[in-house]
């Protein structure tokens, strides 16, 4: 793997794993607010519904002193004490005040006949059937929404009967479980289900250190239906002025360790212990002794609470990270890239000063080569300098052409061109496209030259009537390819082979391939000088040496 990439993953992972982290913390500490919000508010109800059902007892203990502090307590006394409580605004959920005497069979139908006598014709004790106790309704205000529950004995009700147990042994205030309110109108209302909660009342300078002592001082009960729904309603709004959307209550009652009954539900939540809804975020359950019922709370989150939580700085943490992690990583990228750029940069310059110093080298014994030979044969020096400088020149014109092409090769049909072109009309090129190797180029260059060279002194070009025809052709394919040059001259004087070899002789026989098929032929015919060669098109086009080899 290369290390621009390397770096570049290793400041990606990094990046990526460091914004989610952090995203996922500033989820965590958010939701972790937001659940003591949710909390807070839960413990907050929980509070208003003590204080409530505390102020409630108070109530009753006060209507208890009333009954400690008189003789005897009449209905209108009773009835001006419970207006002035003002129930209805100052005890939400109260539907009033009784008490209910506690009676033996022997008393009952006294009891009877003493509460007819006071405008109540029709008063009876209800159920009729015959029992050992009563605890019969004789006050209860307001009276005109309570005139069902007079003469109700509740001890006959077991529910309501095991608090008044409760309250009686142990002096203290008893709630009831799950019950009904026994007014008509009301029987199928959802806001009739509640408790009762009661308060024994004891005779007067009788002792009551003992469970057996208090039953035997007990007078009756003063007691209070409640409806839980009306109650928590003002619960609610006591503790928020503003419609609460945010939490969803449900009370049960799981006294005697029965199937929990449900007391209420909040709007927001449907019936039963398990909601229908999907599972809130947000819950808090938690068991209360309400004077000896058992309730169990329920508060869960609603939908509203749990879009009102925000979680857009998370959310902006989240992008400002990926953001961040994408730009280092761009510039990780960057910075890898133009390192990278760099090191390939001065790498080329070492290949190419590496390169340089060869050519120089072999260029510089090339020219050392043409010029030795250029002055060893017998020219004088005004001669040799003149032939040394255009034999120079032909070098130089294919030096030109392999620079255009970085040294790659030459076309052949631009090295000949270039050579011809000082005989106009009078040199005829043909042939196919054929890219020569570096070193080919340059031998061919200087061969060229010497043809070129010759004609002009003592061939075609001698004249002006003479021509020269340069021809080539590939016959064949693939690794079989041979290329076949031809330099013919005609109309010029007729030639002879020389008698001396020089160096431009010595290389116009020069092979410019391996082989024995390769070597060049040179024909002094009547009509002109002939110079021809073949050679494998592979060995003069894809030869990896750019070096210019001479002969010696």
């Amino acid at each position: 793997m290369r290390p621009t990439v390397r770096s570049v993953m290793i400041v990606a992972v990094v990046g990526l794993t460091a914004t989610t982290l952090a995203w996922r913390f500033g989820v965590s500490s958010v939701t972790e607010q937001a659940e003591k919000v949710f909390q807070g508010r839960t413990e907050a109800l929980m509070a208003e519904i003590e204080r409530s059902t505390t102020a409630y007892e108070h109530m009753l203990r006060g209507t208890q002193a009333l009954f400690e502090t008189l003789p005897a307590v009449s209905r209108t006394q009773f009835r001006r004490y419970v207006e002035a409580l003002r129930i209805t605004e100052n005890f939400p959920g109260i539907k009033g005040i009784g008490f209910a005497a506690v009676l033996t069979r022997t008393e009952r139908d006294a009891h009877i006949a003493a509460v007819r006598g006071e405008g109540f014709p029709s008063y009876d004790l209800k159920p009729k059937e015959d029992r050992d106790i009563y605890s019969a309704v004789v006050f209860v205000e307001p009276f005109v929404q309570n005139r069902e529950v007079l003469g109700f004995d509740m001890w006959s009700e077991p529910v309501r009967r095991a608090a008044m147990i409760r309250a009686r042994d142990t002096g203290l205030p008893a709630a009831s479980g799950y019950v009904t309110s026994l007014q008509t109108k009301e029987a199928n209302s959802d806001s009739s289900s509640g408790f009762l909660l009661y308060l024994p009342l004891y005779r007067e300078n009788m002792p009551t250190g003992t469970v057996e002592e208090r039953r035997a001082a007990l007078r009756g009960f003063i007691y209070s239906p409640l409806r839980v729904k009306e109650l928590m309603k003002s619960v609610v709004e006591r503790q928020y002025p503003r419609p609460d959307r945010f939490t969803s209550i449900a009370i049960f009652d799981a006294t005697g360790g029965a199937d929990p009954k449900q007391l209420y539900q909040s709007e927001n939540l449907t019936d039963g212990m398990s909601a229908a809804r999907s599972k809130p975020r947000f819950s808090v359950e938690a068991a209360r002794d309400l004077y000896g019922a058992n309730w169990l709370l329920r508060f869960e989150s609603t939908p509203e609470f749990e879009q009102s939580i925000d979680y857009s700085g998370a959310h902006t943490l989240l992008a400002a990270g990926l953001m961040a992690t994408a730009l280092l990583s761009f510039l990780v990228l960057s910075i890898g890239q133009r390192q990278a750029m760099a090191d390939e940069a001065n790498e080329r310059m070492s290949l190419m000063t590496r390169e340089l110093a060869h050519r120089v080298k072999n260029t510089l014994a090339v020219v050392q080569s043409i010029a030795t030979r250029s002055l060893s044969d017998g020219r004088n020096v005004e001669e040799a300098r003149e032939v040394f400088s255009k034999r120079l020149h032909a070098l130089a014109r294919a030096h030109t052409l392999l620079l255009d092409s970085s040294w790659s090769g030459a076309p052949l049909r631009e090295l000949v061109q270039a050579e011809l072109e000082a005989f106009g009309a009078r040199a005829i090129v043909s042939g196919p496209d054929v890219q020569l190797s570096a070193g080919t180029a340059q031998t061919l260059a200087l061969i060229l030259h010497e043809l070129a060279t010759n004609a002009v002194k003592y061939g075609a070009m001698s004249n002006s009537t003479g021509r020269v025809s340069v021809r080539w052709n590939v016959v064949g394919r693939g690794r079989n390819a041979v290329c076949r040059f031809e330099w013919q001259e005609s109309g010029g004087p007729p030639v002879n082979e020389p008698t001396r070899r020089g160096f431009g002789q010595t290389l116009l026989r020069q092979s410019l391939a391996h082989g024995p098929d390769s070597q060049p032929k040179i024909t002094f015919a009547a009509e002109g000088l002939r110079y021809e060669f073949s050679a494998p098109l592979a060995a003069i086009s894809a030869d990896e040496s750019d070096e210019l080899t001479l002969p010696d």
